[in-house]
């Protein structure tokens, strides 16, 4: 990144960082309107221009028409009527126009109170931004736009750093985002996979249709309560993801948001928290991580060598113990499916402590 002068006011020197970001061009002029920074990829784009002497304004635009015109691109047929309307232009606080050359690149031109002006130029496929634009304008301001972007790639590296697969999807399951954990789960037809059409698909045929519903019924805002819980059979037997969909916008037939569970439990670490945090006996904690595991619990009584009585009175204790801390689990599949996804909650924050 170039140095950026002393004295160019903080708004102008925050939007050079934001530009060395974005690898945009960014020209700032002072209140005499001579150029007082270039970014280095205004540079690179401009070329043309000799950044190394003192030039205004003018001199610059002056240089890009001719650079045009000698790639017979048209330059103005009136240079000082347009040279007018440009000054002209330029004394309003916000604008934001096209330029084509040297290539197509949305411009964003701001001005503040002391007469200093910026102009931050966007190629929106380089920058990543092109669903902000349509063909020739900005839907939304150029700054914003970039916010917005920037938000939400720190939104996706930190899903990307949880083992809990997250899947954002349309009314119809078309995939608007996934983070890590779901990219990989769908890679390898681990209960779901996204079709050629780009939606998410429960691999099972005779879930998938409800599955589909469920997801439409979220993103719509007609599920009673916001959130639906599924199991849906995984590669692993007998080891079902525990699904949750839920609402994803504040605005109905938005998206909706998928969050699967990962079918293997950290057992080690799961017991210890249920133990820990919600004071259950070491039993107890087995028992709910093997029913977690989608297990019932006579099975897992008779892995155990204990009677289903016993089994059935440690779980009656479970439901107890969670109710007096306002978790609502009443029957098996619903313990399966919280047990399920704490684990996936404790190997996320796990694996987020260990970066």
């Amino acid at each position: 990144m170039l140095a950026i002068p002393s004295d160019i006011p903080t708004p102008f020197s925050d939007l050079a960082v934001m530009a060395a970001r974005l690898r945009a061009p960014l020209v700032v002029f002072d209140e005499k309107d001579q150029c007082r920074y270039t970014s280095e990829w205004m540079r690179r784009v401009y070329e043309f221009c000799d950044f190394s002497r003192p030039a205004d304004f003018e001199a610059i635009l002056r240089r890009a028409w001719e650079y045009g015109g000698n790639r017979e691109v048209g330059a103005p047929p009136d240079l000082e009527t347009s040279l007018a309307m440009a000054r002209a232009s330029r004394q309003r606080i916000r604008l934001e126009f096209v330029r084509t050359q040297p290539r197509r690149l949305i411009c964003n031109h701001v001005r503040i109170g002391s007469g200093w002006s910026a102009q931050l130029r966007v190629e929106p496929e380089r920058a990543g931004l092109e669903h902000y634009f349509t063909a020739d304008m900005p839907v939304t301001g150029i700054v914003e736009a970039i916010r917005r972007h920037e938000q939400a790639k720190r939104c996706a590296r930190a899903l990307d750093s949880v083992s809990l697969a997250v899947v954002v999807v349309g009314p119809d399951a078309g995939v608007l985002h996934s983070n890590d954990a779901a990219k990989s789960l769908c890679q390898r037809n681990d209960g779901f996979l996204v079709d050629d059409n780009g939606r998410l698909r429960a691999i099972d045929p005779t879930v998938d249709p409800f599955f589909a519903r469920t997801v439409a019924m979220a993103a719509m805002g007609e599920i009673p309560g916001g959130r639906s819980l599924l199991h849906i059979a995984g590669c692993q037997p007998g080891a079902p993801h525990a699904v949750s969909i839920t609402a994803g916008a504040d605005q109905p037939g938005v998206a909706a948001i998928v969050a699967i569970s990962s079918a293997k439990l950290d057992d080690v670490a799961v017991t210890r928290l249920l133990r820990d945090q919600f004071g259950l006996t070491s039993a107890e904690a087995t028992l709910a991580v093997e029913i977690g595991g989608g297990k019932t619990n006579d099975q897992v009584s008779k892995i155990l060598g204990k009677s289903p009585a016993t089994g059935r009175e440690q779980l009656h204790n479970i439901f107890k113990k969670l109710a007096r801390q306002n978790i609502a689990v009443k029957g098996q599949i619903e313990l399966s499916r919280w047990v399920s996804v704490l684990a996936s909650i404790t190997g996320a924050a796990r694996k987020s402590g260990n970066q």
